[in-house]
């Protein structure tokens, strides 16, 4: 079994605190959702843990007897990447049906001329 070289322990470690600083710095100057940023912090977390205590990554590397320690952990977050692209094409949905209501809403408003003193109710 390998364990994970210097070099890409360094790597990680130097890459993930500069994310999180970027991640933070984004959560000040614009309205990004606490808890999208704390997905991306925990998420850089994870890899600073990693790169600082690998044996837990060579363990793991051992247990699904993946040969490398370096293909467990690339491995391990492309997992949780797919699973956030997966949440969020789930939330992309959701968004477009959300507008399509929207859309129609507008529109139906908008050929009763402006309402005309009925109530519609929108459901979003």
């Amino acid at each position: 079994m390998y364990e994970m070289s210097y070099v890409l322990r360094i790597i990680l470690l130097i890459v993930s605190i500069l994310s999180i600083v970027f991640v933070l710095k984004k959560i000040a100057i614009e309205n990004i959702k606490i808890a999208e940023a704390i997905y991306w912090i925990l998420f850089f977390g994870v890899i600073i843990f990693l790169s600082i205590f690998p044996q837990v990554a060579v363990y793991f590397a051992e247990i699904l007897q993946i040969e490398s320690t370096a293909n467990f952990v690339f491995l391990f977050f492309l997992f949780l990447l797919i699973i956030k692209i997966f949440l969020l094409s789930i939330k992309c949905s959701q968004l477009e049906n959300k507008l399509m209501v929207l859309t129609q809403y507008l529109a139906i408003h908008e050929k009763m001329g402006k309402g005309g003193g009925k109530v519609i109710s929108l459901r979003i």
